[in-house]
């Protein structure tokens, strides 16, 4: 992991960023945080494109799973069947009912803990 740790926040609720911003700021492991606000423009950021060709790939994903353009259900799907993106381990943060969310991290859950062991 490199000194200072990168983490991409992906939700579209400018309040919801903030509660990370906040909750991170008195981290001894102060993290850079990069926000994108959509699903499309997620994969965008992770693969570096247009305007991320210079982004650092991040440490850890927060990902809200109700985004605009791309759901994060398909998101999390593209991230994790993608070579270069499946070991960043992703925590899923969401209002929707329960058994959506179960069902999404469910799915995914043996990578993201392999990958999480690795960090």
């Amino acid at each position: 992991m490199r000194a200072v740790p990168q983490l991409l926040v992906v939700d579209d609720n400018p309040a919801d960023v903030v509660l990370v911003r906040e909750a991170l700021a008195g981290s001894a492991h102060r993290p850079e945080i990069s926000n994108v606000e959509d699903g499309e423009e997620a994969l965008t950021f992770l693969n570096r494109g247009k305007k991320y060709m210079n982004a650092l790939r991040p440490d850890l994903i927060i990902l809200d799973l109700n985004l605009p353009k791309k759901h994060g259900q398909s998101v999390l799907a593209d991230i994790k069947s993608t070579p270069d993106l499946c070991r960043i381990p992703v925590v899923v943060f969401s209002t929707s009912r329960r058994a959506r969310i179960s069902s999404a991290v469910t799915n995914w859950a043996p990578t993201a803990m392999s990958a999480s062991r690795e960090i």
